[in-house]
């Protein structure tokens, strides 16, 4: 039932992403600034997915956000 969540919550914040990209794009007349909103937009959904799939981003990149697997057999 986790992976239903986690997938509605991922599926809302794209659509909300897309949303505003739609009321943006036409809004942007130059190339440099059409080109520089488009990949704000793609970075953003791609933390969104990272996030709602396996928790915030740490600070540390050495930090692990998931439980090993043998820590979950006991």
């Amino acid at each position: 039932m986790e992976k239903e969540k986690i997938k509605q919550e991922i599926m809302t914040a794209l659509s909300m992403e897309v949303d505003g990209w739609l009321e943006e794009e036409s809004k942007l007349k130059e190339g440099f600034s059409y080109e520089a909103a488009i990949m704000k937009r793609a970075l953003n959904m791609g933390r969104v997915v990272m996030e709602k799939s396996i928790g915030p981003v740490s600070a540390s990149r050495n930090k692990k956000n998931f439980i090993p697997v043998l820590a979950r057999l006991k």
